[in-house]
């Protein structure tokens, strides 16, 4: 349990980050404003699941292949959103 609690406070940490960042970025204007929102969005979706995703995942696989396995596919989809977000600065 001790691994889900520092899970939780790193993902309640990254919440805040995301939507100080959204705030900043939502001044700007043009197409690269909506990317990196977008990006935004998918690592603000992604940190909001990744609990209750491992909560369920290790009910269901109960072991630790299962644990392995839900923290890379809620890592993939953080890591695309940060492409996302790097993708908007490429937009003019």
């Amino acid at each position: 349990m001790e691994v889900l609690n520092t899970a939780l406070l790193i993902n309640i940490t990254t919440i805040g980050f995301i939507l100080v960042a959204a705030f900043v970025a939502s001044k700007s204007s043009g197409l690269s404003k909506k990317y990196f929102l977008f990006g935004l969005l998918v690592m603000l979706i992604n940190s909001l699941v990744a609990i209750p995703l491992t909560v369920y995942g290790l009910q269901v696989f109960d072991s630790e292949n299962g644990l392995f396995i839900i923290s890379n596919i809620s890592g993939a989809f953080f890591g695309i959103g940060v492409l996302i977000c790097a993708y908007a600065f490429k937009v003019k």
